[in-house]
């Protein structure tokens, strides 16, 4: 148990990897390592994407039944469904982990975008909408660990600069929405916004993203801020015993 547990520790905050590599990471021989990780592969706790490997989506299951929370997913998910029907865009739903967000979810519309967003990936906070809304509305210590952070550039429009990053920020918590224009693929638009519990504090974003032209922005920001609201007004319902 304690090895099966360096081993998912080993894993890359963003990305997948290579069983080689993991096994250098984790310390352990390379047979040794594949032993342990076709039972983890088996519950889901791992998957493998071609010849690498990836952390799977039931430790995202498990770290909501620890919280205590309601399953974020599933409640967020028939609401999701009304935005990409509504936008046509491809909706997200991700949370913060440290000075990343993790997609929990992801839906294509009718109207696909160039979004490399994967279900279970990670990416820089301040390189999408999401990370951006629940940025704004996330302790400060969060935003100075973000900002004290090295920006790496995506883009020739991704904000690279402290000063830079603490204004658009601020222009989110004044707006309630944040919106990346080609910060994160010169040819994506994104529109996020934050979902946030009693004391306005975001656990999660949702986004609508599409290919640049392809969305009106302002509709689109309507259309997310409301739907972030009302996965935030459902959360916070009492679970039924």
């Amino acid at each position: 148990m304690d090895r099966a547990f360096g081993i998912l520790m080993a894993f890359p905050e963003r990305g997948s990897v290579s069983l080689g590599e993991l096994a250098r990471r984790a310390g352990y021989p390379k047979t040794t390592v594949h032993d342990l990780l076709e039972p983890l592969i088996r519950i889901g706790a791992v998957e493998r994407d071609g010849d690498l490997l990836r952390l799977g989506l039931l430790l995202f299951e498990l770290g909501m039944r620890a919280s205590g929370r309601p399953d974020l997913r599933a409640v967020a998910l028939p609401h999701m469904q009304d935005l990409m029907t509504a936008t046509g865009g491809t909706v997200h739903l991700a949370v913060r982990d440290r000075t990343d967000v993790v997609y929990l979810e992801k839906l294509v519309g009718g109207r696909p975008s160039p979004a490399p967003s994967v279900v279970g990936g990670r990416m820089p906070i301040h390189l999408s909408a999401v990370g951006k809304a629940i940025l704004a509305f996330s302790a400060a210590e969060v935003v100075a660990d973000v900002v004290e952070a090295d920006l790496e550039a995506a883009t020739r429009s991704t904000i690279t600069r402290r000063e830079d990053l603490l204004a658009e920020i601020g222009r989110v918590r004044s707006q309630g929405v944040a919106v990346d224009r080609g910060e994160l693929r010169a040819d994506l638009v994104c529109v996020g916004a934050p979902i946030r519990d009693g004391a306005g504090v975001a656990v999660a974003a949702i986004s609508v993203a599409a290919r640049t032209g392809a969305v009106n922005l302002a509709l689109a920001a309507a259309k997310v801020r409301r739907t972030a609201a009302a996965v935030a007004e459902a959360l916070a319902r009492p679970v039924p015993s």
